[in-house]
């Protein structure tokens, strides 16, 4: 029997602010133009505890947010794990508690949460602009970012059975 799945894909940042908000974007286009039965898009902009409301109830969650490292290159698409996760913009701390911290209250609070989470992160190239457009490098590289991402969500929405989502 297949495992009864529901998806949530949540993309994180404000797009008045160009590359901050790439995970808002992403999630913007992908629920316009990428549809699986199983997958629900949600944007958020403020970093909360509503969070756990959210995913509340979905067996796979998928955050996608922006990230700059020391040594990365805009557009590069990185996937983590809570246990790996590497801090993003948005996913650092939600309401003055780290990722884990709110994922712990969670439980105790009684929320269901997922049985998988991932999180992609895309390397941006600037912080601290006001502007709706990405930069440069983000604008060339965000078809393949798109493309990447979409071909993972239709990799999980296929996955009959969870334990093989370990990946």
């Amino acid at each position: 029997m297949k495992d009864e799945k529901k998806i949530i894909v949540i993309g994180f940042g404000n797009e008045m602010k160009s590359d901050i908000g790439i995970g808002h974007r992403i999630v913007t286009d992908l629920a316009a133009n990428v549809v699986f039965d199983d997958i629900h898009y949600k944007v958020a902009v403020l970093d909360s505890l509503e969070i756990l409301e959210f995913i509340d109830g979905y067996t796979v969650a998928v955050f996608i947010d922006g990230i700059h490292t020391s040594k990365g290159i805009a557009g590069s698409v990185y996937l983590y794990t809570p246990q790996n996760f590497k801090p993003t913009l948005h996913l650092t701390h939600l309401h003055d508690i780290s990722f884990s911290a709110a994922f712990e209250m969670g439980q105790r609070l009684g929320f269901k949460l997922p049985q998988v989470t991932k999180i992609i992160a895309i390397e941006i190239a600037q912080e601290t602009v006001f502007t709706d457009s990405l930069s440069q490098q983000l604008s060339e590289a965000y078809p393949g970012i798109i493309t990447t991402i979409s071909n993972y969500l239709e990799t999980i929405s296929t996955y009959s059975v969870l334990e093989n989502l370990r990946v």
